[in-house]
């Protein structure tokens, strides 16, 4: 039987505990009845930890598609010498905050945004000395200031003698990112000045602050005042998808999100669509993609078609067409695919490309199952091209200057958005570079057996995509404050953007 307990140690949530089963097997992702969880008089974080990590290897090793290609011999190197540094970091674990470094030091070792942790266990006790930092125009400069003798937009260079950018490094470990990219330094800032336990980082004692060294008071921060306080350093996004207007002749197109999760925002992606081409004749279009995750590429061609037409948009969104996907083969994946088919019909989706098969399965489960039968651990897709519907470009038939307006939350499918786009003559990046991902992609997650999370590992890859592994789209025009401030990015876009952009300086 499984019982719910609350362990000290600033746990939020309470953390399920079972005590039946009789341990972790080495291939298969393991169902949570089969584990032998801790009793509470136990070091319960440290061997949560062990058990949790063992499934996650165990799910990376059976469901990833790096393990069975292109490369798995590389790939099973990289396993085993993650595992071995999260089995180091395992005697220091001793609390909520322990366990969770440890695991995301892990995960995050495979440099792959499609292969994640989540936690439904959040920290409570934190503390902060007074200030946050965020990363603006290539500098580190502090925020959320409560009194004292730091200000907000303050430059940090140093602490303890060790440069800014180094600490940065030290925390992307177990905040995520690839080293020496902007998003990386953005999300990592945020981790900078917020001590939650981690006992692989230890917090700075004295910062260098607009050139004058400043000792740190650490002091406790509620966990609802430390939220309020990164939205309102960072800004936050929607998931909304609308159409509203932009300064005296422009049209503001808001997609927050690739795969609505419900039919009320699938409606409201069709009605988006369904207007695109009412905006053309508009001076100026801003496609605002800011905090957008990504999911099928069918919405954003959707709107593309709706936006330039059919014979335009197929003429010249061409990126996606060199892609052929690679799955891997498992059962688990196979009724993964099929589940999600199955709920597809609650939410309408629009169709990019020709199925095939003609016999209403879908030719990648069909392909996956034939795998199975022959024993092969992975299928590629068969090659789907898209003819261009002409010989010559057609006609533009959208008159307006188009802007994509990116941050560095725009990730995944979104990513695959400013691809296509910067292939349409004109179109024009701002803002921030995008997030970064890997070939990788369509995540399968499952449980971890302590109940604390859920783990996922990527079961397909794009060969052919012509954008590199971590690589960002990077704006014409950067935007060097907050990115969540609407109001300063809007008129930062009419102020600056647009008249420079029509006199040809940047």
């Amino acid at each position: 039987m499984r019982a719910s307990i609350r362990i000290a140690g600033g746990c939020l949530a309470a953390c399920a505990l079972s005590s039946t089963g009789t341990g972790v097997a080495a291939a298969r992702p393991v169902p949570t009845a089969q584990v032998q969880m801790p009793t509470t008089d136990q070091a319960p974080w440290r061997e949560m930890a062990r058990i949790d990590l063992d499934f996650a290897t165990a799910l990376i090793r059976s469901q990833y598609i790096g393990a069975v290609y292109p490369d798995p011999a590389s790939f099973a190197k990289t396993v085993e010498a993650a595992r071995m540094q999260a089995l180091r970091d395992l005697p220091k674990v001793g609390s909520f905050a322990g366990y969770r470094a440890l695991l995301k030091r892990f995960i995050n070792s495979f440099d792959d945004e499609h292969i994640g942790i989540s936690f439904f266990v959040m920290q409570s006790r934190l503390s902060w000395p007074g200030f946050l930092a965020t990363y603006q125009g290539h500098r580190y400069l502090t925020s959320a200031t409560s009194g004292g003798d730091i200000h907000d937009g303050s430059e940090i260079t140093s602490c303890d003698g060790v440069p800014v950018e180094t600490w940065v490094e030290r925390i992307a470990q177990f905040e995520g990112g690839h080293a020496g990219l902007e998003s990386t330094r953005a999300s990592s800032a945020t981790a900078m000045f917020v001590d939650a336990g981690n006992p692989f980082v230890m917090r700075s004692a004295a910062c260098v602050i607009d050139g004058v060294s400043h000792p740190l008071a650490w002091r406790p921060l509620p966990l609802a005042e430390h939220l309020a306080n990164v939205r309102a350093s960072s800004g936050s996004v929607t998931r909304e998808t609308r159409i509203s207007d932009f300064s005296t002749d422009g049209a503001w197109v808001r997609l927050g999100i690739f795969q609505p999760d419900s039919p009320e925002e699938a409606r409201a992606f069709h009605a988006v669509i369904a207007d695109a081409a009412r905006i053309r004749n508009k001076s100026v279009i801003v496609l605002d993609v800011r905090g957008n995750g990504g999911g099928p590429y069918n919405w954003f061609m959707a709107f593309l078609r709706g936006l330039y037409g059919d014979a335009y948009a197929d003429y010249y969104a061409r990126a996606r067409l060199a892609i052929r996907a690679v799955h891997r083969a498992t059962p688990e994946i196979l009724a993964s695919y099929r589940a999600s088919d199955a709920q597809g019909g609650a939410v309408e989706e629009p169709l990019d490309l020709p199925r095939g098969g003609g016999t209403g399965e879908d030719p990648v489960n069909a392909g996956i199952e034939e795998a199975l039968k022959q024993g092969r651990p992975w299928y590629r897709n068969a090659a789907t091209p898209l003819p261009r519907p002409t010989d010559r470009a057609p006609p533009n038939p959208v008159r307006a200057k188009v802007y994509v307006l990116t941050d560095y939350r725009c990730g995944s499918a979104c990513i695959s958005f400013v691809d296509e786009l910067k292939l349409f003559p004109g179109v024009t990046q701002i803002g921030q570079d995008t997030f970064v991902d890997e070939r990788t992609g369509t995540p399968l997650g499952m449980p971890l057996p302590s109940g604390n999370g859920r783990v996922s590992a990527a079961t397909m890859t794009r060969d052919g995509r012509v954008r590199g592994d971590a690589v960002p789209q990077k704006p014409t025009y950067a935007f060097d404050g907050n990115i969540g401030d609407d109001a300063k990015v809007r008129e930062w876009i009419e102020r600056v953007v647009i008249p420079s952009d029509r006199s040809g300086a940047r």
